[in-house]
């Protein structure tokens, strides 16, 4: 009897990640629009919403935003990419940098659209317009950054501005993205990208809109 609850449960639970997921594709316009402060008619597209995501170093883009790009890419956003690091630690930069360009080109983002900048990690201040909103990743507890698509329930009910996910498809993009990254491949990235719920479910959290100058490190 217990092995059949267990079943029950189980079946329960991944039938619940599927709905989430369905409902997900029919809402995330929506709250796109209200994190913008966005009025539109229109329902089944993004094509007015522009997104600037920002990284650290190249491989970041697929292993920690591929979900939220692959879904503005297919909504028709005009998405750009900022990394603020040519990878260059191991005198890789020049074979890094085209890494980077050919992962972005699988996620939907062109050569034109993305800048890469040697930031060598310094502080710097720049303006942020008063018609941007601003979203930081959400970081996750161990375990829950390592059970993959299992993790997509908490996600939403836990996300506290917007949940970007993607399904096997998007997967399997986000994987081919991460695989341009040639020079990472070492065999923990293999397991990263098999159990890392950043390679299924993004959410973000607003940054409070206070002092108009952004620091990034």
């Amino acid at each position: 009897m217990s092995i059949y609850l267990i079943f029950f449960i189980v079946l329960s639970y991944l039938f619940s990640i599927k709905c989430l997921y369905y409902r997900h594709r029919r809402t995330l316009v929506k709250s796109l629009k209200r994190v913008m402060n966005v009025s539109s008619s229109r329902e089944s597209d993004g094509a007015e919403t522009r997104a600037l995501v920002v990284t650290a170093h190249p491989d970041d883009e697929c292993m920690f935003f591929a979900p939220t790009i692959i879904r503005l890419v297919e909504l028709n956003a005009s998405v750009h990419l900022l990394c603020l690091s040519e990878g260059n630690y191991y005198n890789q930069g020049a074979q890094r940098k085209q890494e980077l360009l050919n992962s972005c080109a699988v996620l939907g983002i062109p050569a034109s659209r993305v800048t890469i900048v040697d930031h060598n990690h310094l502080a710097s201040t720049g303006q942020v317009p008063n018609d941007c909103s601003l979203l930081s990743l959400v970081t996750v507890g161990l375990l829950r950054k390592y059970i993959a698509f299992l993790e997509l329930p908490l996600s939403w009910l836990l996300s506290s501005c917007l949940c970007c996910i993607i399904g096997s498809q998007g997967y399997r993009q986000a994987k081919a993205a991460m695989q341009c990254h040639r020079t990472q491949l070492l065999w923990f990235r293999y397991l990263y990208i098999t159990f890392s719920r950043y390679m299924f479910v993004n959410t973000f959290q607003m940054i409070p809109q206070g002092p108009k100058n952004l620091k990034i490190y």
